[in-house]
């Protein structure tokens, strides 16, 4: 299965890129990307993230929720919680730099990364 979101390097720049088209939605896979990405950014004295597409996400997709138990779905909150308190809690600056559709998840993630 192929990476929803990674991380790159441009010299000090770290770059987070989201790249699950068409509408680069945000489930468990995802997430779980962003954060160990997120988790690469050590040696960096700067954060770009960015999304691939016409869009920078639509958000969550509302599927991951279909079958979850209580617990589950509190752990995915849990754990959409934690990409923004990783950004954060970076030692550096970050910046997003957003396109088309920016909604729920993805914009909190912009929304700290700046």
């Amino acid at each position: 299965m192929a990476e929803r979101a990674r991380f790159e390097r441009d010299g000090d720049l770290g770059v987070l890129v989201i790249d699950h088209p068409p509408l680069n939605l945000f489930d468990a896979e995802m997430v779980s990307d962003i954060l160990a990405a997120l988790d690469a950014t050590e040696a960096c004295r700067a954060l770009l993230v960015r999304a691939e597409g016409d869009y920078f996400t639509g958000g969550v997709d509302v599927n991951v929720f279909k079958g979850l138990s209580e617990s589950g779905a509190a752990q995915l909150t849990t754990d959409l919680l934690a990409i923004t308190h990783q950004i954060e809690a970076l030692p550096f600056p970050t910046l997003a730099s957003v396109q088309g559709l920016c909604l729920t998840a993805g914009l909190e993630l912009s929304r700290h990364a700046t």
